[in-house]
C-alpha cells in the first residue's frame, strides 16, 4: 500500500512541476497576446476560413513578444547559472529571484515601450505595462517583505486580460472565462505542492498580478 502511495505521490510531484512550466510567468504575456488576436482577429490579426492566420502586426507583435519575454529571459537566465549567480533554473531564493525580476522587469520594459511607441492598439501595450509593472511589484515585495510567487502573479495577470478581453471580443469567452479561473486555481495548488511556496505567497501573487493588471486596462 505504501508503494502504491509512494507512485501516486511521485506522479503528482510530477504533473505538478509540468503545470508550472506550462503557465511559467515569462508564457504569460504571450498567452495574453495569443487570446487577443484570437478573441478579435478583425482589430489583431485576419481570419480566413474559421482559421486565425498570424500576419501583418499579429505576427510582428507575437514575435517580439516571445522574443523579449521568453528567449532574452532564458538566455539570461543561463548566462546567470553559467556564472554562478543563480544555482538552478527553479530560482527557489529571494536573492537569486531579485536578479531574475531585474532582468525580466528591463525585457518587458522595453517591449512595452517599443509597443507603445508603433501605437499598437492599447490592449497589446496593457498587456506588456500590467506585466511589467507586476514585475516591478514582485521585485520589490521578494526583497522588502516574502517570496511571492510569480505563477500566481502570472495566472492572476491572465484572468485580468481574460475579464478585459470580454469587451474587445467578437467571440463568447465563457469558456476562457471558466478555464482561467479553473487553471489559476491549479496552478497555485501546484506551487504549494512542489514546496515552492507557502500558502501566504501564492494568494499574494494571486491579488498582485489582477491589481495590476486590471488597474492598467482600467485606467
Amino acid at each position: 500500500m505504501s508503494y502504491i502511495a509512494n507512485i501516486v505521490a511521485y506522479l503528482v510531484q510530477y504533473l505538478a512541476h509540468i503545470i508550472s512550466y506550462l503557465f511559467h510567468p515569462i508564457l504569460i504575456p504571450t498567452y495574453a497576446m495569443i487570446l487577443l488576436i484570437w478573441c478579435n482577429p478583425y482589430k489583431f490579426g485576419h481570419l480566413f476560413y474559421k482559421d486565425l492566420v498570424f500576419t501583418g502586426d499579429s505576427l510582428f507583435i507575437l514575435r517580439t513578444t516571445v522574443l523579449n519575454s521568453i528567449f532574452f529571459p532564458l538566455f539570461t537566465i543561463t548566462l546567470m547559472k553559467m556564472l554562478g549567480f543563480i544555482n538552478n533554473y527553479d530560482v527557489k531564493t529571494r536573492n537569486e529571484r531579485i536578479l531574475v525580476y531585474i532582468a525580466t522587469f528591463i525585457y518587458f520594459l522595453s517591449t512595452f515601450i517599443a509597443f507603445y511607441k508603433l501605437s499598437f492598439h492599447e490592449a497589446i501595450t496593457d498587456v506588456m505595462l500590467g506585466s511589467t509593472i507586476a514585475v516591478g511589484a514582485a521585485l520589490f515585495i521578494t526583497a522588502a517583505f516574502m517570496k511571492i510567487s510569480a505563477h500566481a502573479i502570472g495566472v492572476g495577470g491572465l484572468l485580468a486580460i481574460v475579464l478585459s478581453a470580454i469587451n474587445l471580443s467578437v467571440r463568447d469567452l465563457s469558456f476562457v472565462l471558466m478555464a482561467t479561473i479553473l487553471i489559476a486555481g491549479i496552478v497555485g495548488t501546484c506551487r504549494l505542492l512542489v514546496d515552492a511556496h507557502e500558502p501566504r505567497e501564492v494568494y499574494a501573487g494571486y491579488m498582485v498580478g489582477f491589481i495590476c493588471m486590471a488597474l492598467v486596462f482600467i485606467f
